[in-house]
């Protein structure tokens, strides 16, 4: 079948534009691209942990000040717990941008529980424990 000249004509230019066009693709050269609208990368995502508040403390005995080792200490709203260390102090690590009160609470045996409603941010709480009432004094460490 004889084709016009013209679709002919058409064809190869067509075929011409499509090889400048791979190549300029293949080379990274947008300078032979013709100019237009171009889109940019979107911009890269930074993912950023969420901002947390400290609350550090220690515990001491009530009535000696002497530091309580290996007392449970946790904030029940944020299911977060630890237990204090040889010199007595803890550190805990509210989830969030909370910068308020929490609930703290605090058991060991022999003791009654603290319940204390401190406020989150960098500085040392010192809390007391007491000995529970029906513990004889001969008991006690």
């Amino acid at each position: 079948m004889n084709e016009p000249k013209s679709i002919k004509r058409w064809e190869r230019r067509l075929m011409v534009m499509i090889a400048v066009l791979a190549l300029a693709i293949m080379l990274d050269l947008p300078s032979l691209l013709p100019s237009g609208p171009t889109t940019e990368p979107a911009p890269a995502t930074t993912l950023t942990a969420p901002a947390t508040q400290p609350l550090r403390g220690e515990i001491l005995d009530a009535t000696t000040n002497e530091p309580l080792v290996g007392v449970r200490v946790w904030l029940p709203e944020y299911n977060v717990a630890t237990q204090t260390n040889e010199l007595g102090t803890f550190e805990l690590v509210v989830p969030g941008e909370n910068s308020g009160r929490v609930k703290l609470r605090a058991s060991f045996e022999g003791y009654e529980n603290l319940n204390q409603d401190p406020i989150t941010g960098d500085h040392q709480n010192t809390y007391k424990m007491s000995y529970l009432n029906s513990r004889p004094q001969s008991q006690r460490p």
